[in-house]
């Protein structure tokens, strides 16, 4: 930074337009050389004391990703031993376990881009977190697999409540969301298919898709009271079809999809 060009500005003004600042601009332009000067001063004053500071936040900053190191080990050493990938745990089980995971890592996860950025400030090589990225992929193609497990069994639990007087007019939409439930769950990646959630996950929609049928047929106006007591008999369930409480509940209960061929 010069003052050499503003000097020479007013020179030029002298020169031309002797007159033309009144008695406070002279004051100022008295004292502008030396408010410059301590402007400099002060500058290189404060530049000096972020250069001792800097050395010290790097310092700091070293040191806090040294240790979050060793704690994304501790993280990954965790997720192995009781992480929802561990083998031969219930579903519901591996899915509280997945959602524990996922907020944990959400956590490291903010802390390594905000120790990127802090690396980027202070002109430090990153720092490399295989194990974290691994754990990151994990938990987002497992939670393919168990977001849709929770989807099923979330929505067939409130089908079952459903009176059964009001199932006909939510057939339609029934049967398009068990459609799609099934279409996801066929894109499945291969390695998920492995997994007993896949199994109860599959097995539940195939369920559904088998009984939806009949309900469908036992929805017609033209079901007397006759065919019910055929389907009593044939899967040997009481269903009380007069009362205004009778829900869906009971006939996914009743497993008409192990009778599909006497039902039909």
């Amino acid at each position: 930074l010069e003052f050499v060009p503003i000097e020479h500005m007013y020179r030029i003004l002298d020169e031309h337009l002797p007159n033309i600042m009144d008695k406070d601009e002279q004051d100022l332009r008295s004292m502008l050389k030396k408010n410059w000067e301590d402007l400099l001063a002060e500058s290189e004053h404060r530049q000096e004391e972020l250069s001792v500071k800097q050395i010290q936040y790097r310092k700091d900053l070293i040191k806090t990703v040294n240790a979050f190191k060793k704690d994304v080990a501790k993280f990954r050493a965790e997720y192995e031993r009781s992480g929802p990938m561990v083998k031969g745990i219930p579903p519901r089980e591996a899915v509280e376990r997945l959602k524990r995971f996922r907020e944990e890592y959400e956590v490291r996860g903010r802390k390594q881009e905000i120790y990127y950025i802090g690396e980027d400030l202070f002109g430090v090589p990153h720092q490399q977190y295989p194990t974290l990225n691994q754990t990151k992929q994990e938990l987002g193609y497992l939670g393919q697999l168990y977001d849709l497990y929770v989807a099923v069994l979330e929505t067939i639990k409130d089908w079952r409540d459903y009176f059964w007087f009001d199932v006909p007019e939510h057939m339609e939409t029934m049967q398009k969301t068990i459609d799609n439930f099934a279409g996801r769950c066929k894109k499945m990646p291969k390695q998920l298919r492995e997994w007993p959630a896949y199994n109860e996950l599959k097995k539940e929609i195939e369920d559904f898709q088998e009984v939806l049928p009949l309900l469908m047929e036992l929805g017609k106006p033209s079901i007397m009271p006759r065919h019910w007591q055929q389907v009593m008999e044939i899967t040997g369930k009481e269903l009380p079809i007069e009362s205004e409480n009778f829900k869906l509940q009971s006939l996914i209960d009743a497993q008409l999809n192990e009778f599909t061929d006497e039902i039909s």
